[in-house]
Protein backbone atom coordinates (compact mmCIF):
# COMPACT_ATOMS: atom_id res chain seq x y z
CA UNK A 1 0.00 0.00 0.00
CA UNK A 2 1.25 3.47 -0.80
CA UNK A 3 1.92 6.05 1.86
CA UNK A 4 -1.25 7.33 3.46
CA UNK A 5 -2.72 8.52 6.77
CA UNK A 6 -1.74 5.27 8.53
CA UNK A 7 1.86 5.57 7.36
CA UNK A 8 2.57 9.08 8.58
CA UNK A 9 5.38 9.20 11.18
CA UNK A 10 4.73 10.62 14.61
CA UNK A 11 5.17 14.38 15.04
CA UNK A 12 8.27 15.65 16.73
CA UNK A 13 8.12 15.05 20.46
CA UNK A 14 7.72 12.17 22.84
CA UNK A 15 6.67 8.98 21.09
CA UNK A 16 4.02 8.00 23.63
CA UNK A 17 2.31 11.39 23.77
CA UNK A 18 -0.72 10.24 21.68
CA UNK A 19 -1.22 7.22 23.95
CA UNK A 20 -1.20 9.42 27.05
CA UNK A 21 -3.53 11.90 25.35
CA UNK A 22 -6.06 9.17 24.53
CA UNK A 23 -5.87 7.80 28.07
CA UNK A 24 -6.50 11.30 29.41
CA UNK A 25 -9.41 11.79 27.02
CA UNK A 26 -11.18 8.53 27.87
CA UNK A 27 -10.61 8.59 31.63
CA UNK A 28 -10.95 12.36 31.89
CA UNK A 29 -14.21 12.32 29.98
CA UNK A 30 -15.69 9.76 32.37
CA UNK A 31 -14.40 11.67 35.41
CA UNK A 32 -15.85 14.98 34.27
CA UNK A 33 -19.13 13.35 33.26
CA UNK A 34 -19.41 11.71 36.68
CA UNK A 35 -18.97 15.13 38.32
CA UNK A 36 -21.27 17.08 36.01
CA UNK A 37 -24.12 14.67 35.23
CA UNK A 38 -25.94 14.85 38.62
CA UNK A 39 -26.07 18.64 38.51
CA UNK A 40 -27.10 18.76 34.86
CA UNK A 41 -29.85 16.28 35.66
CA UNK A 42 -31.02 18.33 38.64
CA UNK A 43 -31.04 21.52 36.54
CA UNK A 44 -33.07 19.85 33.80
CA UNK A 45 -35.64 18.62 36.33
CA UNK A 46 -35.98 22.17 37.67
CA UNK A 47 -36.40 23.63 34.18
CA UNK A 48 -38.57 20.82 32.82
CA UNK A 49 -40.29 19.18 35.79
CA UNK A 50 -42.47 17.05 33.51
CA UNK A 51 -39.53 15.45 31.71
CA UNK A 52 -39.03 11.74 32.28
CA UNK A 53 -35.46 11.33 31.04
CA UNK A 54 -33.58 8.55 32.82
CA UNK A 55 -30.39 9.56 34.58
CA UNK A 56 -28.50 7.07 32.44
CA UNK A 57 -29.28 9.03 29.27
CA UNK A 58 -28.12 12.31 30.81
CA UNK A 59 -24.91 10.66 32.02
CA UNK A 60 -24.13 9.17 28.60
CA UNK A 61 -24.83 12.44 26.77
CA UNK A 62 -22.68 14.34 29.26
CA UNK A 63 -19.85 11.85 28.73
CA UNK A 64 -20.10 12.32 24.96
CA UNK A 65 -19.96 16.12 25.26
CA UNK A 66 -17.00 16.10 27.65
CA UNK A 67 -15.14 13.63 25.41
CA UNK A 68 -15.79 15.89 22.41
CA UNK A 69 -14.48 18.90 24.32
CA UNK A 70 -11.36 17.03 25.40
CA UNK A 71 -10.90 15.83 21.83
CA UNK A 72 -10.76 19.45 20.72
CA UNK A 73 -8.49 20.53 23.57
CA UNK A 74 -6.07 17.64 22.94
CA UNK A 75 -6.26 17.84 19.15
CA UNK A 76 -2.53 18.52 18.72
CA UNK A 77 -1.16 15.52 20.68
CA UNK A 78 -3.98 13.34 19.31
CA UNK A 79 -2.99 14.25 15.75
CA UNK A 80 -6.40 14.30 14.09
CA UNK A 81 -5.09 16.18 11.04
CA UNK A 82 -5.21 12.96 8.96
CA UNK A 83 -8.99 12.64 9.31
CA UNK A 84 -9.85 14.78 6.23
CA UNK A 85 -7.68 12.53 4.05
CA UNK A 86 -9.53 9.44 5.26
CA UNK A 87 -12.89 11.06 4.50
CA UNK A 88 -11.81 12.46 1.15
CA UNK A 89 -12.42 10.75 -2.15
CA UNK A 90 -12.25 11.37 -5.86
CA UNK A 91 -16.01 11.74 -6.11
CA UNK A 92 -19.17 11.37 -4.09
CA UNK A 93 -20.09 8.42 -6.28
CA UNK A 94 -16.95 6.52 -5.35
CA UNK A 95 -17.44 7.22 -1.66
CA UNK A 96 -21.02 5.97 -1.90
CA UNK A 97 -19.77 2.94 -3.82
CA UNK A 98 -17.40 2.07 -0.98
CA UNK A 99 -20.18 2.36 1.61
CA UNK A 100 -22.44 0.12 -0.49
CA UNK A 101 -19.62 -2.39 -0.99
CA UNK A 102 -19.02 -2.50 2.76
CA UNK A 103 -22.72 -2.99 3.43
CA UNK A 104 -22.89 -5.78 0.89
CA UNK A 105 -19.82 -7.54 2.28
CA UNK A 106 -21.23 -7.36 5.82
CA UNK A 107 -24.67 -8.64 4.86
CA UNK A 108 -23.30 -11.50 2.74
CA UNK A 109 -20.81 -12.57 5.41
CA UNK A 110 -23.40 -12.51 8.21
CA UNK A 111 -26.01 -14.24 6.02
CA UNK A 112 -23.64 -17.13 5.29
CA UNK A 113 -22.70 -17.39 8.96
CA UNK A 114 -26.36 -17.27 10.01
CA UNK A 115 -27.19 -20.06 7.59
CA UNK A 116 -24.42 -22.14 9.11
CA UNK A 117 -25.69 -21.41 12.63
CA UNK A 118 -29.20 -22.50 11.68
CA UNK A 119 -27.90 -25.64 10.01
CA UNK A 120 -25.88 -26.49 13.12
CA UNK A 121 -28.91 -26.02 15.36
CA UNK A 122 -27.68 -22.91 17.16
CA UNK A 123 -30.34 -20.49 15.85
CA UNK A 124 -34.02 -20.81 15.01
CA UNK A 125 -36.70 -18.45 13.71
CA UNK A 126 -38.37 -16.15 16.21
CA UNK A 127 -42.10 -16.09 16.74
CA UNK A 128 -42.30 -12.34 16.00
CA UNK A 129 -44.85 -11.44 13.29
CA UNK A 130 -43.63 -9.87 10.06
CA UNK A 131 -45.17 -6.47 10.74
CA UNK A 132 -43.26 -6.32 14.03
CA UNK A 133 -39.97 -6.89 12.19
CA UNK A 134 -40.79 -4.67 9.22
CA UNK A 135 -41.62 -1.76 11.50
CA UNK A 136 -38.12 -1.85 12.95
CA UNK A 137 -36.11 -2.42 9.78
CA UNK A 138 -35.98 1.18 8.54
CA UNK A 139 -35.09 2.57 11.98
CA UNK A 140 -32.45 -0.11 12.44
CA UNK A 141 -30.88 0.70 9.07
CA UNK A 142 -30.77 4.47 9.66
CA UNK A 143 -29.40 3.96 13.16
CA UNK A 144 -26.76 1.55 11.85
CA UNK A 145 -25.53 4.09 9.29
CA UNK A 146 -25.29 6.79 11.97
CA UNK A 147 -23.42 4.47 14.35
CA UNK A 148 -21.05 3.38 11.58
CA UNK A 149 -20.22 6.95 10.62
CA UNK A 150 -19.73 8.24 14.18
CA UNK A 151 -17.79 5.30 15.59
CA UNK A 152 -15.55 4.82 12.55
CA UNK A 153 -14.70 8.52 12.50
CA UNK A 154 -13.72 8.41 16.18
CA UNK A 155 -12.07 5.01 16.61
CA UNK A 156 -10.50 4.40 13.19
CA UNK A 157 -10.41 7.90 11.72
CA UNK A 158 -8.79 9.59 14.71
CA UNK A 159 -7.67 7.09 17.38
CA UNK A 160 -6.19 4.43 15.09
CA UNK A 161 -4.31 6.94 12.95
CA UNK A 162 -2.81 8.91 15.83
CA UNK A 163 -1.71 5.76 17.67
CA UNK A 164 -0.31 4.21 14.48
CA UNK A 165 1.88 7.26 13.89
CA UNK A 166 3.51 6.74 17.29
CA UNK A 167 3.32 3.02 18.03
CA UNK A 168 2.96 1.36 14.61
CA UNK A 169 -0.12 -0.14 13.03
CA UNK A 170 -0.29 -3.54 14.85
CA UNK A 171 -0.16 -1.99 18.34
CA UNK A 172 -2.52 0.81 17.29
CA UNK A 173 -5.04 -1.67 15.86
CA UNK A 174 -5.02 -3.70 19.08
CA UNK A 175 -5.23 -0.63 21.34
CA UNK A 176 -8.00 1.12 19.40
CA UNK A 177 -9.99 -2.11 19.06
CA UNK A 178 -9.59 -2.76 22.78
CA UNK A 179 -10.88 0.73 23.60
CA UNK A 180 -13.74 0.26 21.15
CA UNK A 181 -14.68 -3.00 22.83
CA UNK A 182 -14.41 -1.75 26.42
CA UNK A 183 -16.55 1.31 25.69
CA UNK A 184 -19.45 -1.12 25.32
CA UNK A 185 -19.25 -1.71 29.06
CA UNK A 186 -20.76 1.76 29.44
CA UNK A 187 -24.22 0.54 28.56
CA UNK A 188 -27.06 2.89 29.41
CA UNK A 189 -29.01 1.31 32.25
CA UNK A 190 -32.38 3.10 32.70
CA UNK A 191 -33.26 0.89 35.66
CA UNK A 192 -30.75 2.73 37.84
CA UNK A 193 -31.97 5.86 39.62
CA UNK A 194 -30.21 9.18 39.75
CA UNK A 195 -28.49 8.24 43.04
CA UNK A 196 -29.21 11.68 44.54
CA UNK A 197 -27.43 14.95 43.74
CA UNK A 198 -24.20 14.54 45.67
CA UNK A 199 -20.71 14.85 44.20
CA UNK A 200 -20.43 11.09 44.26
CA UNK A 201 -23.75 10.35 42.53
CA UNK A 202 -22.24 10.13 39.06
CA UNK A 203 -19.40 7.91 40.23
CA UNK A 204 -21.88 5.64 42.02
CA UNK A 205 -23.91 5.31 38.83
CA UNK A 206 -20.80 4.64 36.72
CA UNK A 207 -19.57 1.93 39.08
CA UNK A 208 -22.99 0.28 39.27
CA UNK A 209 -23.62 0.44 35.50
CA UNK A 210 -20.23 -1.02 34.60
CA UNK A 211 -20.30 -3.52 37.45
CA UNK A 212 -23.56 -4.98 36.15
CA UNK A 213 -21.83 -5.84 32.87
CA UNK A 214 -18.78 -7.55 34.40
CA UNK A 215 -19.45 -11.28 34.31
CA UNK A 216 -17.78 -14.20 32.51
CA UNK A 217 -20.53 -14.30 29.87
CA UNK A 218 -19.66 -10.73 28.82
CA UNK A 219 -16.19 -11.78 27.68
CA UNK A 220 -17.46 -13.47 24.51
CA UNK A 221 -19.38 -10.42 23.18
CA UNK A 222 -16.48 -8.17 24.16
CA UNK A 223 -14.12 -10.37 22.15
CA UNK A 224 -16.52 -10.30 19.21
CA UNK A 225 -16.61 -6.49 19.28
CA UNK A 226 -12.80 -6.43 19.59
CA UNK A 227 -12.56 -8.70 16.53
CA UNK A 228 -14.82 -6.34 14.60
CA UNK A 229 -12.48 -3.49 15.50
CA UNK A 230 -9.44 -5.40 14.24
CA UNK A 231 -11.13 -6.22 10.93
CA UNK A 232 -12.22 -2.61 10.48
CA UNK A 233 -8.70 -1.37 11.22
CA UNK A 234 -7.25 -3.64 8.53
CA UNK A 235 -9.91 -2.52 6.05
CA UNK A 236 -9.14 1.16 6.70
CA UNK A 237 -5.42 0.54 6.31
CA UNK A 238 -5.88 -1.40 3.09
CA UNK A 239 -8.45 0.91 1.50
CA UNK A 240 -6.85 4.16 2.68
CA UNK A 241 -10.25 5.63 3.54
CA UNK A 242 -13.07 5.30 6.05
CA UNK A 243 -16.02 4.77 3.71
CA UNK A 244 -15.66 1.02 3.18
CA UNK A 245 -15.30 0.50 6.94
CA UNK A 246 -18.34 2.70 7.59
CA UNK A 247 -20.41 0.51 5.29
CA UNK A 248 -19.02 -2.66 6.86
CA UNK A 249 -19.72 -1.41 10.37
CA UNK A 250 -23.24 -0.29 9.45
CA UNK A 251 -23.95 -3.62 7.78
CA UNK A 252 -22.93 -5.56 10.89
CA UNK A 253 -24.94 -3.30 13.20
CA UNK A 254 -28.01 -3.60 10.99
CA UNK A 255 -27.72 -7.36 10.44
CA UNK A 256 -27.24 -8.25 14.11
CA UNK A 257 -30.03 -5.88 15.17
CA UNK A 258 -32.47 -7.52 12.75
CA UNK A 259 -31.29 -11.00 13.72
CA UNK A 260 -31.87 -10.19 17.38
CA UNK A 261 -35.60 -9.86 16.62
CA UNK A 262 -35.90 -12.35 13.76
CA UNK A 263 -34.11 -15.30 15.39
CA UNK A 264 -33.84 -16.97 18.77
CA UNK A 265 -30.96 -18.94 20.28
CA UNK A 266 -31.73 -22.63 20.65
CA UNK A 267 -29.47 -22.87 23.71
CA UNK A 268 -29.71 -20.90 26.94
CA UNK A 269 -27.79 -17.60 26.89
CA UNK A 270 -24.99 -17.95 29.47
CA UNK A 271 -25.40 -14.71 31.37
CA UNK A 272 -27.73 -11.97 32.57
CA UNK A 273 -25.95 -8.69 31.81
CA UNK A 274 -26.97 -6.41 28.96
CA UNK A 275 -23.80 -7.34 27.09
CA UNK A 276 -24.40 -11.06 27.48
CA UNK A 277 -28.02 -10.85 26.32
CA UNK A 278 -28.34 -7.88 23.95
CA UNK A 279 -25.00 -8.59 22.22
CA UNK A 280 -25.24 -12.37 22.52
CA UNK A 281 -25.11 -12.93 18.75
CA UNK A 282 -21.76 -11.17 18.26
CA UNK A 283 -20.33 -13.32 21.03
CA UNK A 284 -20.77 -16.59 19.12
CA UNK A 285 -18.17 -18.48 17.11
CA UNK A 286 -20.33 -18.51 13.98
CA UNK A 287 -20.68 -14.73 14.14
CA UNK A 288 -16.91 -14.35 14.42
CA UNK A 289 -16.60 -16.39 11.25
CA UNK A 290 -19.12 -14.09 9.57
CA UNK A 291 -17.16 -11.01 10.63
CA UNK A 292 -13.91 -12.41 9.26
CA UNK A 293 -15.63 -13.48 6.04
CA UNK A 294 -17.13 -10.00 5.63
CA UNK A 295 -13.71 -8.43 6.08
CA UNK A 296 -12.20 -10.81 3.52
CA UNK A 297 -14.93 -9.89 1.01
CA UNK A 298 -14.31 -6.18 1.60
CA UNK A 299 -10.56 -6.59 1.12
CA UNK A 300 -11.19 -8.62 -2.01
CA UNK A 301 -13.30 -5.77 -3.37
CA UNK A 302 -10.44 -3.35 -2.69
CA UNK A 303 -8.03 -5.57 -4.60
CA UNK A 304 -10.40 -5.89 -7.56
CA UNK A 305 -10.92 -2.12 -7.73
CA UNK A 306 -7.18 -1.53 -7.69
CA UNK A 307 -6.57 -4.09 -10.41
CA UNK A 308 -9.29 -2.50 -12.53
CA UNK A 309 -7.83 0.98 -12.03
CA UNK A 310 -4.34 -0.29 -12.82
CA UNK A 311 -5.60 -1.95 -16.01
CA UNK A 312 -7.48 1.21 -17.00
CA UNK A 313 -4.38 3.30 -16.39
CA UNK A 314 -2.24 0.93 -18.46
CA UNK A 315 -4.74 1.01 -21.33
CA UNK A 316 -4.75 4.80 -21.15
CA UNK A 317 -0.96 4.94 -21.37
CA UNK A 318 -0.95 2.54 -24.34
CA UNK A 319 -3.56 4.65 -26.08
CA UNK A 320 -1.52 7.80 -25.51
CA UNK A 321 1.60 6.12 -26.90
CA UNK A 322 -0.27 5.01 -30.03
CA UNK A 323 -1.68 8.47 -30.51
CA UNK A 324 1.76 10.05 -30.25
CA UNK A 325 3.23 7.58 -32.74
CA UNK A 326 0.41 8.15 -35.24
CA UNK A 327 0.62 11.95 -35.01
CA UNK A 328 3.16 13.45 -37.49
CA UNK A 329 5.79 15.67 -36.00
CA UNK A 330 4.92 19.34 -36.47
Amino acid sequence: MSAGPLHVPAPAGWRYRPLLAWTALLLGGLFLASLAAPFIYAALLELLPGARWPFSRIFNRTAMVTAALLLFVLRRPLGWSALPALLAGRSAGRRLGQVVAGLGAALVGVAIATGAACALGQLGPAASPYDFLAGRTANAFIGALAVGLIEETFFRGVMLVSLASALGFPVAAIASSGAYSLVHLLVSDPTLGRQGYSLGAGFAYLGHAVGRQVEPASLLPLFGIFLCGLVLAVVVRRSGALWLAIGLHAGWAFAFQVLRHATRPLAEIPGHSFLATHHYLVGTVWAWGGVILSGALALGWVSLVRLDRAASGEQGRVGDDRHRRSTPAG
